[in-house]
């Protein structure tokens, strides 16, 4: 399924190939044995990628977010962003995107998502989404032979 997922402005689908040197551009980084062992949702021989402070968007731009990092806004307005992208078998088969520090940014993401997903697919739950008390919403549909 594509919900025309962008991560910093790069095209990220369920099931493409991984190409770790595109990434590069799109600040997307390979993370590291610490962070990936405290990582929900990897099975094993999972290969994970990872961008902070990302900017997001989907459907056609429809649901967007990004890090609000300004100082200037007082410290209840700052939040971050995060997007962890699993490939097993060199495909990418889930997605988490994550909205820190800020549960109202976090609810108010997750509310426009639900919305639009449930207005362009009618079953939103087909994308097989789930949203955790860590303001944590996951995606996936794509798992490898």
């Amino acid at each position: 399924m594509n919900i025309d997922l962008e991560i910093n402005d790069y095209s990220i689908f369920l099931g493409m190939p991984l190409d770790s040197s595109s990434f590069a551009d799109a600040q997307i980084r390979k993370i590291g044995f610490f962070g990936k062992e405290f990582m929900p949702g990897q099975k094993t021989g999972d290969i994970i990628y990872w961008s902070k402070n990302p900017t997001i968007s989907c459907f056609g731009g429809r649901v967007q977010e990004a890090a609000m990092l300004d100082r200037r806004m007082g410290a209840d307005m700052i939040y971050g962003t995060s997007a962890y992208l699993f490939f097993n078998k060199n495909r990418l088969r889930y997605v988490i995107f994550q909205v820190i520090y800020s549960y109202s940014a976090a609810i108010r993401f997750t509310n426009e998502f639900r919305e639009v997903a449930s207005e362009l697919l009618w079953e939103p739950e087909k994308l097989n989404y789930t949203q955790i008390p860590s303001m944590v919403m996951g995606i996936k549909g794509y798992e490898p032979g």
